[in-house]
């Protein structure tokens, strides 16, 4: 199995005003991923870690999809320019026989006819790329692991 961690995440750490660019491997050494995956929890961690040592005062924070929407977790994050990972197993396409994780790339929520989609990006070693589901679709891959995922602790705004 690969490094789990989506380039799109990556991207999101290296910018200018973060530090400068760690390389995936690098990367991957700090969220301790192994031949296993990566633990959510270690990815929050780590994250909230290599943000202390900038200027920016926000915080990932580690939620289960029972305790926090993720349409609010979604908005919230992506307005205020943060990434969320989503630890998914049963995505519409296919099935991931441990779990991993997917990027949130963008959403489109039209409150009028209450249709609600989430754009990912997936590094899936068989499936990669950018994806586009129903919010309805997500929550239930979101589910169907462990019910985790890691988004902005609104607190940290």
């Amino acid at each position: 199995m690969g490094i789990t961690v989506d380039q799109r995440l990556l991207v999101w750490l290296q910018r200018p005003w973060a530090w400068a660019p760690i390389p995936r491997k690098e990367m991957a050494s700090l969220l301790g991923t192994t031949t296993s995956g990566t633990s959510g929890a270690q990815i929050c961690n780590t994250l909230n870690s290599l943000l202390s040592k900038t200027s920016d005062t926000r915080r990932f924070q580690r939620v289960t999809i029972s305790t926090a929407a993720l349409e609010t977790s979604v908005r919230s994050s992506l307005r205020n320019d943060f990434p969320l990972t989503l630890n998914v197993k049963e995505m519409p396409n296919y099935t991931s026989g441990s779990g991993h994780f997917i990027a949130v790339k963008g959403y489109y929520f039209n409150t009028s006819t209450d249709f609600k989609t989430i754009t990912i990006c997936d590094p899936h070693p068989t499936y990669s790329g950018t994806y586009t589901y129903t919010l309805e679709e997500m929550e239930t891959a979101v589910e169907s692991s462990n019910g985790y995922y890691n988004r902005l602790d609104a607190s940290t705004v």
